[in-house]
């Protein structure tokens, strides 16, 4: 995957031939960095000595992009929905389903972050939400992702199908997903709405709230809509 080219095609609209090339070098950075960040939550999960615990995995990620100031865009977000779900970079974890998870949590957890980063609060105290979307790409995947949305407060769009547990312990914001997901959709979730324009395999245990639509029906008592009405 040539990941320069991606991000020429991204910055193409940028008149200014200098602004263009400081932007893009500066998008390679960020995507080296990224890289380097998921060979270290790589090493991580493969040390753990018991089964994987997703807030640990949500901590260790959260803290090394704090302390190591890696800086993002939601771009660079975008382009490691193209990257991570690849043989190339699952092979670094061990188990095919073990992958499925710790990319999920990847994704999610540079969200969560760049969410936390860009809300911020004025002079007069006043929340400041991030209104940014940030778009997922895993129509290519090579492998099915787990746990998108985890924790989510953002605004996301997936294009493509996902794995078990699309947004699991979310909390605000909307999950639009252009495909298909798997098992325990909206599993403990929070608030938000998630909105399928596909199908989902079933709705999972303890949500306790927040909204659902597939193809546009409300699941109304927690229950899949009747599509032959």
């Amino acid at each position: 995957m040539n990941l320069k080219k991606i991000i020429n095609k991204e910055y193409e609209d940028i008149e200014s031939k200098d602004t263009k090339e400081l932007v893009i070098q500066k998008e390679e950075k960020s995507i080296t960095d990224l890289i380097h960040l998921w060979d270290e939550f790589s090493h991580f999960v493969n040390n753990q000595t018991v089964s994987f615990d997703l807030e640990e995995g949500h901590k260790f990620l959260s803290a090394e992009i704090r302390e190591k100031n890696i800086e993002y865009s939601s771009n660079c977000v975008t382009q490691m929905s193209l990257l991570v779900p690849t043989q190339k970079y699952g092979e670094k974890i061990s188990g095919e389903y073990f992958k499925r998870i710790i990319a999920g949590i990847f994704l999610s957890t540079l969200i969560n972050v760049d969410y936390d980063r860009k809300t911020y609060k004025s002079t007069t105290e006043k929340l400041e939400k991030n209104k940014e979307t940030y778009q997922l790409i895993t129509k290519s995947a090579d492998f099915p992702i787990d746990y998108l949305g985890f924790k989510n407060y953002a605004e996301i769009e997936i294009i493509g199908n996902v794995g078990d547990c699309l947004g699991y312990r979310m909390r605000e914001g909307t999950i639009t997903l252009k495909g298909n997901a798997d098992y325990d959709v909206c599993k403990n979730m929070e608030g938000g709405i998630i909105a399928i324009e596909g199908f989902c395999v079933d709705i999972g245990r303890n949500w306790s709230g927040g909204k659902l639509f597939i193809q546009g029906k409300e699941c109304v008592n927690r229950y899949l809509p009747n599509h032959s009405e």
